[in-house]
């Protein structure tokens, strides 16, 4: 059986044969196209990847010292919340007891003499307002007030 004709696969049309002094290159050697632009100096393309390389460096540094600040910043946030919370529960705990320490010094003897002087006096003052009326019924409604509010009873009341 005869061979079948030899048939050379057609990479480039154009090919031209080699001469003497120039090796034959296939068409994907990367030497087999001449290149159209001129090369750069060694020293000058790893500049341009020093630069570039340090340009990524920052902006990645920058990157991450973003993410961990957002990270310190959610954390504060939630122990802020965690902190005011806190602050609410002692806040009620705190007013009941005062409510309760205020409540126990009303029904005091002293409490009750202090709140019946107050009345005493806003109620004349309401029949007749006069200068000494107002100047006493604030006397002694603050007198009553304090008293509730620090348990300090002033000169004179009963014990």
């Amino acid at each position: 059986m005869p061979e079948p004709p030899r048939r050379e696969p057609v990479f480039d049309l154009e090919r031209r044969s080699p001469t003497p002094t120039e090796p034959e290159r296939t068409p994907f050697d990367p030497e087999s196209q001449p290149s159209d632009r001129p090369r750069l100096d060694p020293a000058v393309r790893f500049a341009l990847y020093a630069v570039g390389a340090l340009c990524l460096f920052i902006l990645t540094e920058r990157l991450v010292d973003r993410y961990h600040q957002r990270q310190a910043l959610q954390v504060l946030t939630e122990q802020l919340e965690l902190v005011e919370e806190s602050f609410e529960q002692m806040s009620a705990e705190q007013a009941a007891r005062v409510r309760a320490t205020r409540a126990q010094r009303a029904r005091s003897t002293t409490g009750q003499w202090l709140a019946g002087n107050c009345s005493d006096w806003t109620r004349s003052y309401e029949d007749m307002p006069t200068e000494t009326g107002r100047t006493e019924m604030r006397t002694h409604c603050a007198a009553y007030e304090r008293y509730l509010s620090s348990g300090i009873a002033p000169p004179g009341a009963p014990r």
